[in-house]
């Protein structure tokens, strides 16, 4: 892809909550990435978990840049429907939001770049997937991000 390599894929149970994936993907960080600097690729809450990692437990020591897809960086209130730890966790006025709002300069080396959807019924308002660099993609939603030409795009010319 464009000379972009290798690729990793890390997936992680959302219901295991924002912390304890961050700390997944710094475990498998250590063990698939021997050496040199990474760039992230997040898609919703994987976007939050990197920020954890990045801007918590030294991640950004690794790392040059992160692009998250449709990321709920300041919360959702959709969250308030969601009656499970992530909800509460996702939470505009949840104590990891305001943790991570705060922790910022934690992260500050680290390059981010949010690919927001317009369309998007999950992160609302989609103000709340904002974070440094921001690019508005006004005709997708939340899924959709993933399948986008233009999205796509977007992230092979970042990387």
């Amino acid at each position: 892809l464009r000379g972009i390599g290798p690729i990793l894929s890390f997936d992680y149970a959302s219901s295991e909550g924002i912390e304890r994936s961050a700390r997944a993907l710094r475990e498998f960080c250590k063990q698939h990435v021997r050496g040199g600097r990474i760039d992230l690729v997040c898609h919703s809450l994987g976007g939050v978990v990197a920020r954890s990692w990045l801007q918590e437990l030294g991640g950004a020591r690794r790392v040059d840049r992160c692009i998250t897809l449709s990321s709920p960086h300041r919360g959702t209130y959709g969250a308030y429907w969601v009656a499970s730890r992530v909800g509460r966790e996702l939470r505009p006025d949840s104590p990891i939001i305001q943790r991570l709002e705060a922790s910022r300069a934690a992260a500050e080396r680290v390059k981010f770049t949010s690919i927001v959807a317009g369309s998007d019924n999950v992160v609302f308002p989609r103000v709340f997937a904002a974070h440094e660099e921001l690019i508005h993609v006004p005709d997708v939603g939340h899924v959709g991000m993933l399948f986008s030409p233009r999205v796509l795009r977007a992230v092979a010319d970042r990387l």
